[in-house]
């Protein structure tokens, strides 16, 4: 299935096909596709003046091609695409492709509840995976798709680790919709956000979570929330969670440092927190999930060519008030704005002033409250940044190759290390981020080529001779060693985030 956004390309009010068979013209809407010297009409799935969907024939082969919409006899210009014999996209519960994935527990013929952070999977237990582009078919895709396992070589990674596939095919009742069965490895990682891609063929498709615990249930983070967070949420309805968090980056590439720092006060539903892409991560500068150790997770999207941004989950919680007061104090003073506290990064950023944040004792507090939070006071110590070790050494990096980054220091029972990456191609304005999870003493964590070849190649931001990719050593405390007593919060926490970039290539 594919979808095309533009205008006037069909009614107003959205219609959709409703039997068999589908059409190749719905309500005044017609697409063709033209490829490899072929021609087809694509069969429609739903049509609107601002976006349509259908499947793409399965004739068209692989390459360069061209699509047009046709809608009450008035054709567009072509557009450009480019065909793969198979490009996986995984479902998800936000419909932004990431986050929880839309993927069942198979429990018995009657019983498949859809995974989520409150119905967690069981190790070795069959899933049932829903998803598009799998690859071409044989028969009439106007028709109900034939049950049978398409001639495509897959592998299901959860966690990093390989799962037996039972079935790769269409689902027998939707068209254009794929339908992977398959059984979790018995040594597969547990949490909350357990990544999950396809690889089909060479391409790895989008990077989805499942939750998975040891007997199932409520799912719990090592270094995240516990299961007794989520079972107040579920049995609850709600989560409250006030996070107070130092950023710390470093680029010395550059002589540049950055401090700042985020308080952030969020109620989650139930609902929300099914959807989400992550829980409590509002504060830190990177949202994405506390994985588990020694996974790997991919985020991409489309940025705009002077943007280091990925677009934010559209899943977001609501936003509760902390009170008119919210200070910080450390050795090198109070401060009362949130925000940045000091530094610059020369050619991004501002200058604002000496650096704020060293190594030491920090204290931070709401006075008497207010809105929602109850007052509070919290205290943290910060630690030096980590030895990143292998920087010098790694200017270039090959997608094609295993990527190993290590480092000296770090404290395994606070805190944990993340190696990212980020990669643009300012072109085609599509960019990629990976974040890899490790303890923090471990010292070295190797990133899979697959990992990486899920990113784009790298160009050069507008104007420069400077490359658009960045790799980063990042050390995130752990969540139970920062937590404090709020009142009206279930989860209070005052952590800290400090993140080495360096540039670097990815071809």
């Amino acid at each position: 299935m594919f979808v095309i956004f533009g205008q006037r390309m069909g009614p107003a009010t959205l219609q959709q096909a409703t039997s068999f068979p589908l059409p190749t013209t719905l309500a005044g809407t017609s697409i063709k596709v033209s490829g490899g010297g072929v021609t087809a009409d694509a069969v429609m799935i739903y049509t609107s003046a601002g976006q349509v969907a259908a499947i793409l024939p399965s004739r068209i082969p692989p390459g360069d091609a061209t699509v047009t919409v046709t809608y009450n006899n008035q054709t567009s210009p072509p557009a450009s695409i480019r065909v793969a014999r198979s490009s996986f996209g995984i479902f998800t519960r936000n419909q932004a492709g990431s986050g929880p994935g839309i993927v069942q527990n198979y429990v018995s013929g009657t019983s498949q509840p859809v995974n989520a952070r409150t119905d967690a999977a069981k190790p070795g237990q069959v899933m049932i995976l829903w998803g598009t582009g799998l690859g071409p078919v044989d028969f009439d895709e106007t028709r109900p798709p034939q049950v049978r396992n398409l001639d495509v070589e897959l592998e299901i990674l959860v966690g990093g680790k390989s799962a037996k596939v039972l079935y790769k095919g269409r689902s027998p009742e939707f068209p254009g919709i794929d339908q992977l069965n398959f059984e979790l490895p018995a040594d597969v990682p547990l949490g909350c956000d357990v990544p999950l891609a396809i690889r089909a063929a060479t391409v790895v498709s989008n990077f989805a979570s499942i939750a998975i615990a040891t007997n199932g249930g409520v799912c719990s983070d090592a270094v995240g929330l516990s299961a007794a967070d989520m079972e107040k949420m579920r049995s609850g309805g709600q989560l409250r969670i006030a996070g107070v968090v130092l950023n710390k980056t470093i680029v010395a590439e550059l002589n540049g440092v950055l401090d700042g720092w985020s308080v952030d006060f969020s109620r989650y539903t139930h609902d929300v927190a099914l959807k989400a892409r992550s829980i409590g991560r509002e504060a830190f500068e990177s949202e994405e999930p506390p994985i588990p150790f020694g996974t790997c997770s991919v985020s991409t999207g489309k940025v705009k060519a002077d943007d280091l941004d990925f677009p934010s989950d559209p899943v977001r919680p609501e936003n509760l008030y902390g009170g008119p007061v919210l200070t910080l104090q450390g050795p090198r003073g109070t401060r009362q704005t949130t925000g940045d506290l000091g530094g610059q990064i020369p050619g991004f950023t501002d200058n604002y002033g000496p650096e704020f944040l060293v190594p030491g004792v920090y204290t931070t507090d709401n006075g008497n409250g207010g809105g929602s939070v109850g007052p509070y006071r919290a205290t943290l110590t910060l630690p030096a940044p980590l030895e990143w070790t292998s920087q010098t050494s790694l200017p270039t990096v090959r997608r094609t190759q295993d990527l190993t980054v290590t480092w000296n220091g770090g404290d395994a029972s606070k805190e944990i290390v993340v190696i990212s990456g980020l990669s643009f191609d300012p072109t085609s304005e599509v960019g990629g981020a990976f974040g890899c999870v490790e303890r923090a003493s471990v010292g070295r964590f190797t990133v899979p080529a697959w990992v990486l070849s899920a990113l784009p190649t790298s160009g050069l931001w507008p104007g420069t001779t400077m490359v658009k990719g960045m790799l980063g050593l990042n050390q995130y405390s752990i969540l139970d060693a920062t937590r404090f007593q709020a009142q009206g919060m279930d989860v209070a926490f005052f952590g800290y985030e400090i993140t080495q970039y360096k540039f670097a290539k990815f071809e």
